[in-house]
């Protein structure tokens, strides 16, 4: 994937920032093409859809400031819309 983790590694109980990044990432890309509601997300990852929504937010903010991040993250959008 692109931050390299493992689906199951969502789910498991690390705190790790890149794990925490790589739930921001797909918790965006879920709201951005109508994919899944916060809500199931939370279920899936064991969380709380507050620290999720916290964890995107943070994600949003760091794509505002990083070109190369939004480009990133438009990429992925796209090639989800595309599949």
């Amino acid at each position: 994937g692109e931050y390299g983790v493992a689906a199951a590694d969502l789910a498991g109980p690390s705190r790790a920032r890149h794990l925490s990044a790589a739930r921001g990432l797909a918790c965006l890309l879920a709201r951005d093409t109508r994919a899944a509601p916060l809500s199931a997300l939370a279920v899936r990852f064991g969380r709380d859809a507050t620290s999720l929504s916290r964890v995107r937010g943070h994600l949003e903010a760091r794509a505002a400031r990083e070109p190369d991040l939004a480009k990133r993250i438009e990429r992925l959008n796209n090639t989800i819309i595309q599949a």
